[in-house]
Protein backbone atom coordinates (compact mmCIF):
# COMPACT_ATOMS: atom_id res chain seq x y z
CA UNK A 1 0.00 0.00 0.00
CA UNK A 2 1.33 3.44 -0.89
CA UNK A 3 0.54 6.35 1.42
CA UNK A 4 0.60 9.79 -0.07
CA UNK A 5 1.43 12.64 2.33
CA UNK A 6 0.23 16.04 1.27
CA UNK A 7 2.00 19.08 2.63
CA UNK A 8 -0.38 21.82 3.74
CA UNK A 9 0.91 25.32 3.50
CA UNK A 10 -0.73 27.94 5.70
CA UNK A 11 -1.24 31.25 4.09
CA UNK A 12 -0.34 34.28 6.31
CA UNK A 13 -4.01 35.23 6.76
CA UNK A 14 -5.08 31.68 7.60
CA UNK A 15 -2.15 31.32 10.01
CA UNK A 16 -3.22 34.51 11.79
CA UNK A 17 -6.78 33.17 12.10
CA UNK A 18 -5.38 29.97 13.54
CA UNK A 19 -3.42 31.86 16.20
CA UNK A 20 -6.47 33.97 17.14
CA UNK A 21 -8.62 30.86 17.46
CA UNK A 22 -6.02 29.06 19.57
CA UNK A 23 -5.64 32.12 21.85
CA UNK A 24 -9.43 32.37 22.27
CA UNK A 25 -9.63 28.69 23.23
CA UNK A 26 -6.87 29.22 25.76
CA UNK A 27 -8.75 32.16 27.33
CA UNK A 28 -11.97 30.16 27.52
CA UNK A 29 -10.12 27.26 29.12
CA UNK A 30 -8.45 29.53 31.69
CA UNK A 31 -11.78 31.20 32.45
CA UNK A 32 -13.47 27.82 32.96
CA UNK A 33 -10.71 26.73 35.32
CA UNK A 34 -10.85 30.01 37.25
CA UNK A 35 -14.63 29.78 37.64
CA UNK A 36 -14.19 26.49 39.51
CA UNK A 37 -12.40 28.49 42.22
CA UNK A 38 -15.03 31.23 42.54
CA UNK A 39 -18.41 31.34 44.21
CA UNK A 40 -21.52 32.92 42.62
CA UNK A 41 -23.17 35.31 45.03
CA UNK A 42 -26.03 37.77 44.89
CA UNK A 43 -27.61 40.11 47.40
CA UNK A 44 -29.78 43.20 47.64
CA UNK A 45 -28.17 46.47 48.72
CA UNK A 46 -30.47 48.38 51.08
CA UNK A 47 -30.31 51.55 53.16
CA UNK A 48 -30.76 51.65 56.94
CA UNK A 49 -34.56 51.64 56.51
CA UNK A 50 -34.32 48.44 54.46
CA UNK A 51 -35.24 50.11 51.17
CA UNK A 52 -33.24 48.87 48.15
CA UNK A 53 -30.64 51.23 46.66
CA UNK A 54 -31.46 51.16 42.94
CA UNK A 55 -29.23 51.72 39.90
CA UNK A 56 -26.22 53.03 41.83
CA UNK A 57 -22.54 52.18 41.34
CA UNK A 58 -21.26 50.74 44.61
CA UNK A 59 -17.97 49.39 45.86
CA UNK A 60 -18.60 46.13 47.72
CA UNK A 61 -16.27 44.82 50.43
CA UNK A 62 -16.67 41.06 50.80
CA UNK A 63 -15.40 39.47 54.02
CA UNK A 64 -15.30 35.72 54.61
CA UNK A 65 -15.22 34.81 58.28
CA UNK A 66 -14.42 31.41 59.78
CA UNK A 67 -16.69 29.38 62.10
CA UNK A 68 -19.16 32.21 62.93
CA UNK A 69 -20.56 35.47 61.56
CA UNK A 70 -18.41 37.26 64.14
CA UNK A 71 -15.33 35.09 63.56
CA UNK A 72 -11.96 36.20 62.29
CA UNK A 73 -11.80 37.57 58.74
CA UNK A 74 -10.00 34.91 56.67
CA UNK A 75 -10.40 36.58 53.27
CA UNK A 76 -11.58 39.91 51.91
CA UNK A 77 -11.89 41.48 48.48
CA UNK A 78 -13.48 44.52 46.83
CA UNK A 79 -15.83 44.41 43.85
CA UNK A 80 -17.40 47.31 41.96
CA UNK A 81 -20.97 46.70 40.80
CA UNK A 82 -24.07 48.61 39.78
CA UNK A 83 -27.33 47.73 41.50
CA UNK A 84 -30.28 46.89 39.28
CA UNK A 85 -33.85 48.18 39.40
CA UNK A 86 -34.45 46.11 42.54
CA UNK A 87 -31.19 47.05 44.27
CA UNK A 88 -29.69 43.62 43.59
CA UNK A 89 -26.11 42.85 42.62
CA UNK A 90 -24.68 39.53 41.41
CA UNK A 91 -21.01 38.62 41.16
CA UNK A 92 -18.55 35.80 41.74
CA UNK A 93 -16.67 35.91 45.04
CA UNK A 94 -13.05 35.32 44.18
CA UNK A 95 -12.96 37.57 41.11
CA UNK A 96 -12.50 40.86 43.00
CA UNK A 97 -9.37 42.57 44.28
CA UNK A 98 -8.07 40.49 47.18
CA UNK A 99 -6.97 42.38 50.32
CA UNK A 100 -4.69 39.64 51.68
CA UNK A 101 -4.39 35.98 50.72
CA UNK A 102 -5.77 34.77 47.42
CA UNK A 103 -9.22 33.24 47.23
CA UNK A 104 -7.74 29.89 46.17
CA UNK A 105 -5.73 29.74 49.42
CA UNK A 106 -8.82 29.51 51.65
CA UNK A 107 -9.41 26.34 53.69
CA UNK A 108 -12.98 25.38 52.80
CA UNK A 109 -13.13 22.48 55.26
CA UNK A 110 -14.36 24.86 58.02
CA UNK A 111 -17.75 26.65 58.25
CA UNK A 112 -17.56 29.93 56.34
CA UNK A 113 -19.70 33.06 56.74
CA UNK A 114 -19.90 35.99 54.33
CA UNK A 115 -20.20 39.62 55.51
CA UNK A 116 -21.06 42.28 52.91
CA UNK A 117 -20.18 45.96 53.26
CA UNK A 118 -20.78 48.60 50.59
CA UNK A 119 -20.30 52.25 49.80
CA UNK A 120 -21.64 54.23 46.84
CA UNK A 121 -18.81 55.48 44.66
CA UNK A 122 -17.53 58.77 46.04
CA UNK A 123 -18.33 57.89 49.66
CA UNK A 124 -15.55 57.32 52.21
CA UNK A 125 -17.08 54.90 54.73
CA UNK A 126 -18.56 51.45 54.16
CA UNK A 127 -22.04 50.48 55.33
CA UNK A 128 -22.79 46.95 56.59
CA UNK A 129 -25.39 45.08 54.61
CA UNK A 130 -25.82 41.34 55.22
CA UNK A 131 -24.20 38.41 57.00
CA UNK A 132 -24.98 34.76 56.30
CA UNK A 133 -23.39 31.32 56.30
CA UNK A 134 -22.16 29.95 53.00
CA UNK A 135 -23.90 26.62 52.54
CA UNK A 136 -21.94 25.72 49.39
CA UNK A 137 -18.27 26.07 48.47
CA UNK A 138 -16.25 25.99 45.23
CA UNK A 139 -15.85 22.25 44.69
CA UNK A 140 -12.39 22.59 43.14
CA UNK A 141 -11.12 24.76 46.01
CA UNK A 142 -12.55 22.35 48.55
CA UNK A 143 -10.85 19.39 46.89
CA UNK A 144 -7.55 21.27 47.03
CA UNK A 145 -7.83 22.09 50.74
CA UNK A 146 -9.37 18.84 51.93
CA UNK A 147 -5.87 17.31 52.05
CA UNK A 148 -4.18 16.26 55.31
CA UNK A 149 -1.41 18.41 56.71
CA UNK A 150 0.75 15.50 57.97
CA UNK A 151 -0.69 12.52 56.14
CA UNK A 152 -4.30 11.38 56.11
CA UNK A 153 -5.42 9.00 58.88
CA UNK A 154 -6.03 5.39 57.96
CA UNK A 155 -9.14 3.34 58.57
CA UNK A 156 -10.31 2.77 62.11
CA UNK A 157 -8.71 -0.33 63.57
CA UNK A 158 -10.48 -3.08 65.53
CA UNK A 159 -11.59 -2.40 69.07
CA UNK A 160 -8.92 -3.34 71.59
CA UNK A 161 -9.46 -5.52 74.67
CA UNK A 162 -11.12 -4.00 77.70
CA UNK A 163 -8.66 -2.61 80.20
CA UNK A 164 -8.37 -3.67 83.81
CA UNK A 165 -10.76 -2.19 86.34
CA UNK A 166 -9.24 0.82 88.04
CA UNK A 167 -8.99 1.28 91.80
CA UNK A 168 -12.13 2.17 93.72
CA UNK A 169 -12.52 5.86 94.29
CA UNK A 170 -12.91 7.45 97.71
CA UNK A 171 -16.24 7.25 99.47
CA UNK A 172 -18.48 10.20 98.90
CA UNK A 173 -19.76 12.42 101.71
CA UNK A 174 -22.60 11.17 103.90
CA UNK A 175 -25.95 12.53 102.94
CA UNK A 176 -28.37 13.93 105.49
CA UNK A 177 -30.65 11.33 107.14
CA UNK A 178 -34.01 10.85 105.58
CA UNK A 179 -37.33 11.53 107.24
CA UNK A 180 -38.46 9.06 109.92
CA UNK A 181 -40.85 6.50 108.59
CA UNK A 182 -44.38 6.01 109.83
CA UNK A 183 -44.95 3.85 112.94
CA UNK A 184 -45.68 0.28 111.99
CA UNK A 185 -48.71 -1.66 113.19
CA UNK A 186 -48.70 -3.03 116.77
CA UNK A 187 -47.64 -6.63 117.03
CA UNK A 188 -49.80 -9.37 118.55
CA UNK A 189 -49.99 -9.63 122.36
CA UNK A 190 -47.46 -12.02 123.87
CA UNK A 191 -48.36 -15.09 125.88
CA UNK A 192 -49.32 -14.50 129.48
CA UNK A 193 -46.61 -15.35 131.99
CA UNK A 194 -46.92 -18.15 134.57
CA UNK A 195 -47.94 -17.17 138.12
CA UNK A 196 -47.53 -19.30 141.21
CA UNK A 197 -49.21 -17.89 144.38
CA UNK A 198 -48.44 -20.83 146.64
CA UNK A 199 -46.07 -19.69 149.37
CA UNK A 200 -42.77 -21.45 148.70
CA UNK A 201 -39.47 -21.72 150.46
CA UNK A 202 -37.66 -22.56 147.19
CA UNK A 203 -38.18 -21.49 143.56
CA UNK A 204 -40.17 -23.73 141.18
CA UNK A 205 -38.22 -26.32 139.17
CA UNK A 206 -37.66 -25.65 135.48
CA UNK A 207 -38.84 -22.03 135.41
CA UNK A 208 -39.77 -20.15 132.21
CA UNK A 209 -39.15 -16.51 131.32
CA UNK A 210 -41.43 -14.10 133.22
CA UNK A 211 -42.60 -16.82 135.62
CA UNK A 212 -43.62 -15.40 139.04
CA UNK A 213 -43.98 -17.22 142.38
CA UNK A 214 -44.61 -16.21 146.02
CA UNK A 215 -41.54 -16.73 148.21
CA UNK A 216 -41.80 -17.10 152.03
CA UNK A 217 -38.68 -14.92 152.46
CA UNK A 218 -36.15 -17.76 152.40
CA UNK A 219 -34.75 -16.58 149.04
CA UNK A 220 -35.53 -12.86 149.08
CA UNK A 221 -32.88 -10.34 149.93
CA UNK A 222 -34.87 -8.71 152.74
CA UNK A 223 -35.90 -12.07 154.25
CA UNK A 224 -39.60 -11.14 153.98
CA UNK A 225 -42.29 -12.93 152.04
CA UNK A 226 -42.89 -11.53 148.59
CA UNK A 227 -42.98 -12.17 144.87
CA UNK A 228 -40.04 -13.20 142.71
CA UNK A 229 -39.80 -13.25 138.85
CA UNK A 230 -37.61 -15.27 136.48
CA UNK A 231 -35.87 -12.84 134.06
CA UNK A 232 -32.80 -13.41 131.89
CA UNK A 233 -32.14 -16.83 133.43
CA UNK A 234 -32.21 -15.48 137.02
CA UNK A 235 -34.76 -15.12 139.80
CA UNK A 236 -35.20 -11.53 140.87
CA UNK A 237 -37.13 -10.00 143.76
CA UNK A 238 -40.15 -7.87 143.02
Amino acid sequence: MITVTKNIKLEPLNFLKFLVLAFACLLISKKAIAQKHTLPYQTVITDKEGDPIKEVDVEILVELRGFASTGAVLYSETVTQKTDLNGAVAFNIGTGTAQGIEFTELDWSIPMYVQIHFKPLGFINYFSNTSAQLLSVPYAAFSIYSRCEQGCPGQTGPTGPQGATGPQGPAGPFSSPGAQGATGPQGPQGAQGSFDFILRSSPPFGPIENQVYLDDGSNRGNGEAGFRIYLNNNWQDL
